[in-house]
């Protein structure tokens, strides 16, 4: 068996295989000996219809055996999601720092998959998934960007970036599309940025996808709330420039 990662939260139940299943049966039980003109050959007919239904039924339960195993409920990705989170958080923290803004960053891609699921209708599960928390403490800026590993309940640093409030020019979102691809094709996304230009140049940090984020269901909501967040940062930062 593979080793469990974070898609393992977005395998689908394999419903094709069971009716695979059920047809192996039917077929295994099946009596063609009303058939007049199979009377000659009711010997090889029992072989062949014996041999094709021992292999659809093995086929089948082999597959939902691997799912069975592979499969992770997905109240394990609330709990290690929400526990990351406090990791995270607390040890910015710790180190004096005031958060400003955290955002999960869907981020697709980066990588040759990706997977998303709703909950009630709102996407709520996402694969890669990363996390963004901007802090500030001593007039510094601190952007930190991190990727989790739900499954594992683990995390490793992708971006990180350090901005003394005077160097800072501007800041602000903005939006912006990529294309990609993936296992399945060419695709497309559409992200919301937080831009700040500083002195030595211009930081870039993706917070949320809205293209194929809307493809699986209401984003309303949540775009309005990052937008929101995102405001208040822009806001802030300008304040604290000025003081």
């Amino acid at each position: 068996m593979h080793e469990k990662t974070d898609k393992n939260f977005f395998k689908k139940f394999p419903v094709l295989y069971v009716l695979v299943f059920a047809i192996g049966l039917i077929l295994l039980f099946l009596d063609f000996s009303f058939l007049s003109f199979l009377s000659d050959y009711m010997t090889i007919v029992d072989f062949t219809k014996m041999g094709i239904s021992i292999i659809l039924i093995a086929s089948s339960v082999f597959e939902i055996i691997v799912y069975l195993f592979s499969f992770v409920p997905l109240s394990r990705y609330d709990r290690n999601f929400e526990e990351l989170k406090a990791l995270v958080t607390n040890q910015i923290r710790e180190k004096g720092q005031t958060i400003l803004g955290e955002f999960l960053s869907f981020r697709p891609w980066m990588t040759d998959e990706y997977f998303v699921k709703s909950k009630h209708g709102v996407p709520k599960y996402f694969y890669p998934v990363y996390y963004v928390i901007i802090s500030i403490a001593n007039n510094v800026l601190y952007i930190n960007e991190v990727r989790f590993d739900i499954f594992h309940r683990a995390y490793h640093t992708v971006g990180y970036n350090v901005i003394p409030l005077k160097s800072i020019l501007s800041a602000g979102f903005m939006q912006d599309r990529i294309l990609f691809s993936t296992l399945s094709g060419e695709d497309s996304s559409t992200a919301y940025f937080l831009e700040t230009r500083t002195l030595s140049g211009v930081v870039k940090v993706p917070i949320f996808e809205e293209e194929v984020t809307n493809k699986f269901g209401d984003i309303n909501n949540i775009r309005d709330e990052t937008i929101n967040k995102l405001t208040i940062i822009v806001q802030t930062l300008t304040q604290q420039k000025s003081n």
